[in-house]
């Protein structure tokens, strides 16, 4: 994966803060399944992706969602989903049961 490239693509949309949301994510479960080389270079990536992030919150990809949903949303995320301003409920245990180690 060209990570500069994607990298720089969000910054120009102002999804900095979505992407790193989803790599940290990423991360932990790579560490979780001793990848290593996987983990180190997602960590790499959300260092570049941290001096970026955006002060705005924003959700991950549920533009259209009504206020009481976002609402809901918001109650429900992570600390990991916070320190990204996204209001998801995205959790690392939905990308484990998707990634077989």
């Amino acid at each position: 994966m060209d990570w500069d490239w994607l990298t720089a693509q969000a910054k120009v949309h102002n999804r900095q803060n979505r992407l790193g949301f989803v790599v940290a994510l990423a991360s932990k479960v790579a560490k979780k399944n001793a990848n290593r080389n996987v983990a180190k270079r997602l960590s790499e990536v959300l260092k570049t992706l941290e001096a970026s992030r955006l002060a705005k919150t924003d959700t991950l990809c549920q533009e259209s969602w009504p206020p009481s949903q976002r609402k809901f949303a918001h109650q429900q995320r992570t600390a990991l989903a916070a320190h990204w301003k996204l209001d998801t409920r995205l959790r690392e245990e939905n990308l484990t049961a998707a990634i077989k180690p």
